[in-house]
């Protein structure tokens, strides 16, 4: 939540400081930084950048947590069949064993 409303925050801010200096010639020689569009561009690129990095990681992080999760299943799995089958050779079962069981 506090990247967004950083980012949000930001842009207003961006925006309201925009809004103020478009007359014919700014006195302030920040406003005249904010309103030329190589500054923008800049600013819109590192951003851009910014969270295309932030976003890859996030995806790499996603799919190492789903490939862990889906090595846990595939062992756990594994353990069950493995009791099973050991279980299985209890005499105790014999009576519910498939006839081709060996």
């Amino acid at each position: 939540v506090f990247p967004s409303l950083c980012s949000t925050g930001f842009l207003v801010l961006l925006d309201y400081l925009a809004s103020n200096s478009i007359d014919d010639e700014p006195d302030d020689p920040f406003d005249r930084i904010l309103v030329h569009p190589y500054a923008l561009g800049a600013l819109i690129g590192f951003f851009s950048f910014l969270l295309a990095f932030r976003l890859n990681q996030a995806y790499q992080r996603y799919w190492e947590g789903a490939t862990t999760v889906h090595q846990m299943l595939s062992k756990w799995v594994d353990t069950a069949m493995l009791m099973a089958a050991f279980h299985y050779q209890a005499s105790s079962f014999d009576r519910v064993k498939p006839p081709a069981f060996g």
